[in-house]
Parts: structure tokens; C-alpha cells; sequence
């Protein structure tokens, strides 16, 4: 999935939005960069948007879905779900997955999550992730 996916799916929402190299404002440690994990749930597929530096609780997992969780791998998701390998992004979630954001993200301004290309990654507001996506807030993370 192109950059332009990503962008278009922000616009057509009238979300703006804008995109950074990582590798360029390394100085800035306020980042606060997501990444997805996608879980299968019986024979439905969830992902679950949370900070790098956080990790999902277990015990929060299981009383949430009744169920162990079990991440998928990226060879999972790219043959399950048919995802590129590379860039997992809400362009291509949206599509296949119930979207959940940790609840830890609503506290901050905006946050980082892929853009559909390496290296490159899209500002999002909480609020408006939310209307992008039709997610859902859960409290699920503890930090490490």
C-alpha cells in the first residue's frame, strides 16, 4: 500500500495530516511512535495500537477477549490477511481488522504510526485516529 493511500484515507475523512522521517528529528525524545499487533480472535482478526515502549498485559488481555492472546507474525499477517511484509498501516487495517488504540495514547497530542513506506511515519491526533479508523479506546499496556 503507497503513501498516498495512507494520505488519501486522511483526507477523505477531512483529517489533515502530516508525514516525517524518523531519522531526521531523532533529537525530538517527546516521539512518540505506535506500532499495531494484530491477533486473531476465533475466526476474527483485531489490531491493537499502542506505544513502542509498552507491552500488552496479559491478564488485561484475557479478561478484555476471554481468550490467551496470540500475536500473529508478519508472515501471518501477510498471508492471512495479505499485508505487505514491510509497513503495517492503518490504510491496510482498517480493511481487515477491529482497530483498538491503548488508552495510555489518549494522553498525548498526537502520535506516530506508519505512513506505508520505511522510514516514514504519519502524525495523528487520539481523537482523530479514532474517527479514522472507528476504533475503539482500551486499556490493555503496562510499561516495561
Amino acid at each position: 500500500m503507497s503513501i498516498s493511500n495512507v494520505v488519501n484515507l486522511f483526507l477523505k475523512k477531512g483529517i489533515e495530516c502530516f508525514i516525517i522521517n524518523p531519522m531526521e528529528e531523532s533529537n525530538d525524545s517527546q516521539i512518540c511512535v505506535t506500532k499495531p499487533s494484530v491477533f486473531r480472535i476465533g475466526s476474527n482478526y483485531i489490531t491493537i495500537i499502542m506505544e513502542e515502549k509498552v507491552r500488552i498485559s496479559y491478564e488485561k488481555f484475557i479478561d478484555k477477549f476471554k481468550t490467551t492472546p496470540r500475536q500473529l507474525s508478519r508472515t501471518e499477517i501477510h498471508t492471512e490477511l495479505g499485508f505487505s511484509r514491510e509497513n503495517i498501516n492503518l490504510a491496510e487495517l482498517i480493511k481487515s481488522t477491529e482497530i483498538y488504540f491503548d488508552s495510555s495514547l489518549k494522553q498525548k497530542s498526537h502520535f506516530y504510526t506508519s505512513a506505508g513506506l520505511k522510514n516514514l511515519l504519519i502524525a495523528v491526533n487520539p481523537n482523530d485516529a479514532i474517527t479514522l479508523t472507528d476504533g475503539k479506546w482500551i486499556d490493555i499496556s503496562y510499561k516495561l
